[in-house]
């Protein structure tokens, strides 16, 4: 059973819904490769600033693909000749839609266009592409001239993120921008949503994913939307233009991760083209202009020839593109206590983009002492925000991300022959306990500091039947029965030599000393190719490289839990 996240009331199962699509190439995959579409660029003006929109009319013979482009701007009488023309090519049942260059409500030849078109072809299957900022004031117009599709751009619902992406929109021939811009959109577009379900349409709501920006956020929109009555749901990656042509597109891989979350929430359509406005033709069958006269569609290729430093990407790449980096080499640093992860993220690294990676796993301080001195490396994951954050300061590394979360355990022999069922039990006769006070930080003393918040440090230390140096050696004592139970980090339970021969008990997030520990992954200054960098980053953040931290007993920053605890204890991109 399915659940609004708006209302709280039932809905129905996003994969049986998609059965119910129109057959409309941007809204169905089995559409998208028979159903011809027709974009009519009768609309240049524009009512809002997007910062990755660049609007363009150019004849240039390499052919951009990608919205606000098109070769020329037609009159509505073009637009209907243009429109008789296809339909007697393509026949009654392909797609006559507006989208372009700019916004169409914005644009009174848009009516104009499709009047002329409902009058000489009254079947005519009209759609239209809006921002929504004036779909209020013109939904039943639009209802009225029969258009039964509608697709809305809603890059967010928080005003905190359409700032960052909507500096300004027209309002009554004034333009605003600010909080109260942000506020405006947002209630415009949701309600012209609304308003547009209640009349019958199919609305298909695209989001433009944006990393640093809302690449977190576009779950939170698919859910809202889907309360709405939206259709369908289309995560598009950004394409680098305008005053976010230095940012870098987000990766199919990390694609891949938005558009299953938002697949909880209604369908989602994965075949967009993110056409120009004078798009025609079939879009499944459009790709016979070559890759090479498509750059901007490239993203390896894109960067190498931009010589972008990508730095700022929340992308994840497509595993699938490795070849690009072979031959090459890239230096890794991390705490030593992540090397159960990285150690097999990095093999399959190397298998997939045909880099060398050379790993160092180590004690954090030393190796941040290190940096903070003349020592140098490319990529660098500690487990000490602090060490991050003045890394960054000093310049030595570039951005850092949250790459996981530890999370603490307590961990019986199998079987918990003591019968143990949480922390507190300590407290209990006869518990025999195994702690290890001499272990480097965080390990002991985390531990003792996690039973003394739970109020049984000092039981715990009485039943002590051994105190060691080192929790990974000390972890014996449980799996061969010599102790009934210790506090442990998770990744510890995972060990192969641990793995199924221990039970594992949570510790309520209370009990956990000041935060969980937040580790995150940075490109340092050093990195000779930024791109490669980048690249492996992002694969670290995918949902395979992430899952191997999972594997290894992490919390993955990009899981519903790892987001949680990014967002509660201030871990963010910096």
């Amino acid at each position: 059973m399915f659940v609004d996240a708006n209302t709280g009331q039932p809905r129905q199962d996003p994969v049986k819904v998609i059965d119910s699509l129109p057959l409309h190439p941007c809204m169905s995959h089995e559409a998208h490769e028979t159903v011809p579409r027709l974009h009519l660029p009768v609309a240049p003006d524009c009512n809002i600033h997007c910062n990755y929109c660049e609007r363009k009319v150019t004849t240039s013979p390499v052919h951009e693909i990608c919205p606000g482009v098109t070769s020329a701007i037609l009159t509505p009488r073009e637009g209907l000749a243009k429109t008789s023309a296809f339909l007697a090519e393509w026949g009654e049942n392909a797609i006559v839609g507006i989208a372009g260059p700019g916004d169409p409500l914005a644009n009174p030849e848009t009516f104009e266009t499709i009047s002329l078109i409902r009058s000489e072809h009254p079947r005519a299957r009209l759609c239209l592409c809006t921002n929504g900022l004036a779909l209020c004031d013109s939904i039943d117009r639009l209802s009225n001239l029969g258009v039964e599709h509608l697709t809305i751009t809603i890059n967010g619902i928080a005003k905190e993120v359409i700032k960052q992406v909507h500096p300004q929109i027209r309002v009554d021939s004034r333009w605003i921008g600010g909080e109260e811009a942000a506020r405006l959109l947002i209630e415009r577009q949701l309600d012209g949503l609304r308003t547009a379900v209640s009349l019958g349409m199919h609305v298909k709501v695209n989001t433009v994913v944006i990393p640093e920006i809302n690449v977190f956020h576009v779950e939170d929109v698919a859910r809202k939307v889907a309360g709405l009555g939206a259709s369908v749901f289309n995560p598009m990656p950004l394409i680098p233009r305008g005053l976010m042509a230095g940012r870098a597109r987000p990766s199919s891989c990390h694609m891949k991760q938005v558009r299953a979350r938002c697949a909880q929430h209604l369908p989602v359509f994965e075949r967009c083209k993110q056409c120009r406005a004078d798009a025609e033709g079939i879009p499944g069958q459009a790709a016979g202009r070559s890759e090479e006269s498509e750059p901007i569609m490239n993203r390896r290729r894109f960067l190498k020839a931009s010589g972008i430093a990508v730095a700022g990407s929340l992308a994840a790449p497509a595993s699938a593109v490795g070849a690009s980096f072979t031959g090459e080499r890239l230096r890794v640093w991390s705490c030593g206590g992540l090397a159960e992860a990285f150690i097999p993220a990095n093999e399959r690294y190397e298998e997939i983009s045909g880099c060398a990676v050379d790993y160092i796993g180590a004690f954090a301080a030393a190796l941040g002492k290190s940096l903070l001195g003349r020592a140098q490396t490319e990529v660098f994951a500690p487990r000490v925000l602090e060490l991050a954050q003045k890394l960054k300061a000093q310049g030595r590394m570039l951005h850092f991300r949250p790459l996981c979360f530890t999370k603490y355990v307590l961990i019986t022999p199998k079987g918990n022959p003591a019968g143990i069922t949480g922390v507190q039990d300590l407290n209990k006769p006869g518990v025999r306990t195994v702690l290890s006070p001499g272990a480097s930080p965080p390990g002991g003393k985390a531990s003792l500091v996690i039973l003394k918040k739970a109020g049984v440090v000092q039981a715990a230390q009485e039943n002590a039947v051994f105190k060691g140096d080192c929790v990974q050696r000390d972890v014996a004592q449980i799996v061969n029965g010599a102790g009934d139970a210790a506090v442990v980090e998770q990744r510890i339970s995972r060990l192969p030599e641990v793995a199924g021969k221990v039970e594992v008990i949570d510790i309520p997030e209370d009990f956990v000393p000041g935060k969980p520990i937040p580790f995150v992954i940075g490109i340092m200054k050093w990195a000779k190719n930024a791109a490669l960098a980048q690249d492996y980053v992002d694969f670290i953040l995918s949902a395979e490289g992430q899952a191997l931290f999972d594997k290894a007993g992490f919390i993955p920053a990009v899981s519903e839990e790892g987001r949680r605890l990014a967002e509660k204890y201030g871990v963010r991109y910096e």
